[in-house]
């Protein structure tokens, strides 16, 4: 809205504070001097407000280096405090639950960990301490440096390097007729296969609409030079109100028929599977992805788990906090929220398997 443009939580400011961060065990894991910005998109605009943490060697220290997710200590330049966007007043995990689902797909994601935050000694509750994805996060996870790396976001706009080589691929796959396999297999060179399918799947199982634009793909001439895909923001995925949607042919379509499948955002998914061998690929997988990560069972398991973990910190988050707390509602509306997605990983399966016989014309289960 107009009159938010002027607001001071729509301004790029950074202002300088100190950050203490304690881990589980009450020791104390960073103390410094940084800077600090409201994060988020249109979640900017909500009374509750998501926190990036900058570190700068103006306010004394260039890294954060502490262990922040329990997989020992990294130089972190920045973090974010996230409250977990447009599920800040349901679970407070659904992102981090989703993304921790793909994660053992070898894809890309977030790290997370939950912690109770206070601004100015004053209880905010809640939050997720989580990885930013930008160059740093590349070079902490890949252990390769910052230089001859693209990351692009959306229709390819460049968050870091460049877009020539996302460019040069598009061109290709317009140019030369994907069917063969002599394109397809220079595309396999340019991209990697395995991770592009499985981002895709899990997305359209998810039901998420926000893969339009906050899609996020990278590629490092220091690595394999393939463009690689991340999973990111998926708290408008996984939503009872879609679980029927056959997102298969959204985002298959030939043409945008919604709001989050323009032509651009399904140019790749659409003409891949054109190629026989990348169809048969899309196929397996999404069977393997159905019958592992993405059964019942499965999604059952980790819904329950995130369910206990965050049980208890939620107690205090709603018996402390006051900041916000017209927003939140109460412990039982949370239980109830968390009812709502295993109802999902309950019906989501099946429905899925359908659309996917129904796409790809399959008689069988076999």
């Amino acid at each position: 809205k107009g009159y938010k443009v002027n607001c001071n939580f729509s301004k790029n400011w950074e202002k300088k504070l100190n950050v203490e961060i304690f881990s589980p065990d009450a020791n104390q894991i960073v103390n410094q001097n940084a800077g600090v910005k409201i994060f988020g998109g249109m979640t900017r605009f909500y009374p509750e407000k998501s926190l990036k943490l900058i570190a700068r060697q103006e306010y004394g220290t260039k890294r954060f280096n502490a262990n922040l997710f329990g997989i020992g200590e990294k130089k972190y330049k920045q973090f974010i405090l996230r409250h977990s966007g447009n599920d800040y007043r349901k679970t407070r995990f659904k992102d981090a639950l989703l993304t921790s689902i793909i994660s053992e797909e070898n894809i890309d994601v977030q790290r997370s960990t939950p912690a109770h935050l206070f601004v100015n000694s004053e209880y905010w509750g809640v939050y997720n301490i989580r990885e930013k994805i930008n160059e740093h996060y590349i070079k902490n996870n890949y252990q390769i440096e910052t230089e001859k790396l693209d990351i692009l976001q959306g229709n390819k706009r460049e968050e870091h390097g460049n877009r020539k080589f996302y460019n040069e691929m598009i061109k290709y796959i317009k140019k030369n007729n994907i069917r063969d396999s002599v394109h397809f297999n220079e595309i396999s060179q340019r991209m990697d296969i395995t991770n592009f399918i499985n981002f895709w799947i899990f997305q359209i199982f998810i039901t998420n609409p926000d893969a339009r634009g906050n899609i996020r793909y990278w590629r490092s001439e220091l690595l394999d030079n393939k463009f690689r895909w991340i999973v990111y923001d998926t708290d408008l995925g996984f939503s009872n109100s879609r679980v029927k949607t056959n997102y298969i042919s959204d985002f298959t379509s030939n043409y945008g028929t919604k709001w989050y499948n323009p032509s651009w955002s399904t140019f790749l998914l659409r003409n891949l599977l054109k190629n026989k061998e990348f169809e048969t690929q899309f196929i397996n997988q999404f069977f393997w992805l159905l019958h592992k990560r993405l059964s019942t069972e499965n999604l059952i398991n980790k819904i329950d788990w995130f369910e206990t973990i965050y049980n208890n910190e939620m107690e205090i988050h709603f018996e402390k906090r006051k900041k916000f707390q017209r927003n939140q509602k109460n412990h039982e509306y949370w239980k109830k929220k968390i009812e709502d997605m295993r109802y999902f990983a309950i019906k989501r399966p099946s429905i899925f398997l359908k659309n996917l016989k129904k796409k790809f014309s399959i008689q069988t289960y076999l």
